[in-house]
């Protein structure tokens, strides 16, 4: 079984509170859980900085990301309902905090190899389902960029 599919998700969120969680950790970023473009703005940047294996970059760097990632927010037709739009919010929530809370877990016990399994899985996930290259973005105070001109 893949890293990241459902089942294994499902059995280990027991009953952690993954909203919760995100306020507290992307509040010094300037997200909130409660809105669709920073829930978007902290799975990219989650996203990003675990393939790149980094930490979650500095608060200077999110504003920039967030104008950038805001116009597709409107453009998944299940965010023309504000149900729609709840529903995306919650599942990058999920997903954003899974993936970090896993990769904090390898790290407290220096397994590499799962960290890399984690990044090339990500980037493979990514790519195939939202045809993003994250190995092909630098987050600036400009937002993301590409690498390859």
């Amino acid at each position: 079984m893949a890293p990241f599919e459902l089942p294994e998700r499902v059995a280990q969120i027991g009953d952690r509170d993954f909203i919760a969680e995100f306020a507290l950790r992307f509040a010094p970023l300037g997200l909130r859980a409660d809105n669709f473009a920073d829930a978007m703005t902290a799975y990219w940047v989650s996203m990003w900085s675990l393939v790149h294996r980094r930490p979650l970059p500095d608060a200077a760097l999110i504003p920039a990301a967030r104008k950038q990632l805001e116009p597709l927010c409107s453009k998944a037709p299940q965010a023309r309902r504000e149900a729609g739009r709840q529903a995306m919010a919650e599942a990058m929530i999920y997903e954003t905090m899974f993936a970090l809370n896993k990769a904090q877990q390898f790290a407290a016990i220096g397994d590499e190899e799962s960290l890399q399994i984690m990044s090339d899985t990500i980037t493979a996930n990514v790519r195939r389902t939202r045809a993003i290259n994250f190995k092909a973005l630098k987050l600036t105070p400009s937002g993301f960029v590409s690498t390859k001109n």
